[in-house]
C-alpha cells in the first residue's frame, strides 16, 4: 500500500508570542511593494522618461510621501527601451493614497501618455511581505497525501457533519446548536478514555462545497488546542495514468497557545494517526 505524505511548514514551532523591539515595529497591514512596467517608445529615446521623471521630482516626492519606504526607477541592463518602479510602502491604504495623489495626473497625462508605449504601464504587480513568524499570532500550514480510493467515497464520509469515522478513534458525532447563533452545522465529537465520560471535542462547518470537495471547519473547543483552529480540505482525483486515487490537500491555521499543538505535532498526527487509519479504512473502497 502506497502512503504519500509530505508537509510544508509556513511557520515552524515557537514559542509564546511576545511583544519585541522587532514585533513592535511590524505594521499589522504588512509591507507592501508594487512594481510596474515602463516600456518607451522608440521615437521617443529612453531618455524621455529620464526626464520627466526628473522634472517632476517623483521619486522625490515619492520617498517624502507619508508611509513610503523606498522608490526607484530602474532601468533593463538588456533592453535600454524598458523602465522598472520599485515602490515599498508600510501598508496598501498609504500606496493607495499615494496614487491616487501625484502619479494619478502624472501618467494620465498627455506627456507621459506619449512617452509610454501604449500609452501606460505594463505588468503592474504587488505582493505582501509576511510578518515574521516570531511576530505572528498563528501558526500555518500544509499537509499533503493521498489515499487510494475515490474521492467520492471519502468525501461522503467527510462532508457528513454527524459522521467521524474517518477519525481515528471516534466513536460518534453528535449535531448540536450553534452556540455561536449562526446556522453552521455545529458537533460534539466523542472518544472514549475508559472512564464515566469521553474525551469531547466541538467543531463549526464554516464552508462547504461539493463541486469542489471542498470544506473547512473551525474548532470551537478541544482541551489541546486553542480556540479558533481551522482546517481546510480539498480533494482532486487523480487519473489512471497519475495512479489514480484521491489527493488530499490539508492546510490549516492554529493561533498560538498551547505548545503541544505546533506544526510539528500536527504533521505528526496526520502521519502516525490519521493518514495510516483513513488509508487503512478506504484502501478497498474504489
Amino acid at each position: 500500500m502506497r502512503l504519500l505524505s509530505t508537509l510544508v511548514l509556513a511557520a515552524l514551532a515557537a514559542p509564546a508570542l511576545a511583544v519585541t523591539e522587532e514585533c513592535a515595529n511590524v505594521d499589522a497591514n504588512e509591507i507592501v511593494t508594487s512594481t510596474s512596467v515602463a516600456t518607451v517608445r522608440d521615437a521617443k529615446g529612453g531618455a524621455s522618461l529620464e526626464d520627466l521623471v526628473a522634472l517632476t521630482e517623483l521619486v522625490e516626492q515619492a520617498r517624502a510621501f507619508e508611509g513610503n519606504l523606498n522608490y526607484e526607477l530602474v532601468k533593463n541592463a538588456e533592453d535600454p527601451n524598458e523602465y522598472r518602479f520599485i515602490e515599498k510602502w508600510e501598508s496598501k491604504e498609504a500606496l493607495s493614497k499615494w496614487m491616487a495623489a501625484f502619479p494619478s495626473a502624472l501618467f494620465s497625462g498627455d506627456a507621459m501618455k506619449g512617452v509610454l508605449l501604449g500609452g501606460e504601464l505594463h505588468d503592474v504587480q504587488k505582493y505582501i511581505t509576511p510578518a515574521p513568524v516570531s511576530c505572528r499570532p498563528y501558526y500555518t500550514g500544509t499537509v499533503n497525501f493521498s489515499i487510494e480510493a475515490d474521492c467520492s467515497v471519502i468525501w461522503n464520509d467527510l462532508s457528513h457533519w454527524d459522521n467521524c469515522v474517518y477519525l481515528p478513534g471516534c466513536t460518534k458525532a453528535v449535531l448540536k446548536p450553534n452556540p455561536d447563533g449562526t446556522d453552521d452545522p455545529y458537533r460534539e465529537l466523542h472518544w472514549p478514555t475508559g472512564g464515566p465520560h469521553d474525551f469531547l471535542a466541538d467543531s463549526i462547518l464554516r464552508y462547504f462545497n461539493e463541486d469542489k470537495l471542498n470544506l473547512k471547519y473551525e474548532i470551537y473547543s478541544f482541551p489541546v488546542t486553542t480556540s479558533g483552529y481551522t482546517g481546510d480540505f480539498t480533494m482532486t482525483q487523480k487519473s489512471d495514468e497519475d495512479g489514480s486515487g484521491c489527493e488530499i490537500v490539508y492546510k490549516y491555521t492554529n493561533p498560538k497557545g498551547p505548545e503541544k499543538y505546533t506544526p510539528i505535532y500536527i504533521y505528526e498526527d496526520f502521519y502516525t494517526s490519521r493518514v495510516p487509519h483513513q488509508q487503512k479504512l478506504y484502501s478497498n473502497k474504489k
